[in-house]
């Protein structure tokens, strides 16, 4: 849980300025949020993309992280 109560699910525009840029991924990127910090001080993590529903968030970078390596093994497919 988030201790001013955010979710971290939502996206919210406003919070683009103070993000984070970790990598660029086709054309897309991975994003760090410091507007949305988990109770033992990780932020939120967004993945941006330019396609439909191109906006996936998860609590940390480790999960970010951890979905991709997940992917990866299920279809091969590796960011280029």
């Amino acid at each position: 849980m988030y201790g001013d109560g955010r979710d971290w699910t939502a996206f919210r525009e406003e919070d683009l300025p103070t993000a984070l840029a970790v990598s660029d991924i086709w054309d897309g990127v991975s994003l760090l949020n410091p507007q949305i910090v988990s109770g033992a001080g990780e932020w939120a993590a967004w993945c941006y993309v330019a396609w439909p529903n191109g906006i996936g968030r998860w609590r940390s970078c480790w999960e970010l992280m951890n979905a991709e390596h997940h992917r990866f093994l299920a279809t091969g497919d590796a960011p280029a």
